[in-house]
Formats: structure tokens, C-alpha cells, sequence
């Protein structure tokens, strides 16, 4: 195994990053909309307020674990405004949610 994928698996564990970060309705919402292309990080802390009552994750606690785990990338846009995009490794977890979503979809 190389250093590279240690340092990944050591970092994941460190941030307790598992499936029950995925399943968490925030995340969700999150990964959901990023898969239509970026978004400004004050347009998905909005929708997360609209779409839930209320979160266990703070917005800022969420994107953080994201940009951490290597899943998005945070970047500024016009005035400084932050927004986030996901990254291939992003993608690749995303696409395999919708697809389970699926699945789970044409069974009910």
C-alpha cells in the first residue's frame, strides 16, 4: 500500500468518515445538488434550511468535512463569495448514491 493511500485511510478514520456521514440528510442535499454542477456554499446552506427543519450538522462543519475528505473543493468566486465542486473522488461517491437511490426507488 502506498504512502498516499495510507495517508487517505488515516485520514478518513481520523474524521470518522463512513457511511452514516453519507446518509445524513445534509450531506445528501448537498451531494445531490453538487452533482448538477458547483454552488455557492450560502445557495446550499439556504436549501438545507428549506428542505430540513433542522440539521445536526452546522453548514460550515459540513462543507469543511467535505473539502477535508477530498470530496469537493472549495473555491471563491465574485466578491469572495465561497463555492464548491466536487471532485473526482466526489463524483464517483455521488453517482454511486444516486445509483443505490435507484435501486431503492424501484423497489417501493
Amino acid at each position: 500500500m502506498s504512502s498516499y493511500e495510507l495517508a487517505n485511510i488515516a485520514a478518513c478514520v481520523m474524521m470518522e468518515l463512513d457511511v452514516t456521514f453519507f446518509v445524513k440528510p445534509e450531506v445528501w442535499i448537498v451531494l445531490k445538488e453538487l452533482s448538477w454542477g458547483d454552488r455557492f456554499e450560502h445557495d446550499l446552506s439556504e436549501k438545507i434550511e428549506k428542505e430540513l427543519d433542522s440539521s445536526s450538522l452546522p453548514f460550515g462543519e459540513l462543507a469543511d468535512s467535505l473539502v477535508e475528505s477530498e470530496l469537493c473543493y472549495r473555491f471563491e468566486g465574485g466578491e469572495g463569495n465561497p463555492y464548491l465542486t466536487l471532485t473526482d473522488k466526489g463524483w464517483k461517491v455521488t453517482e454511486k448514491l444516486l445509483a443505490i437511490e435507484d435501486i431503492l426507488k424501484d423497489w417501493t
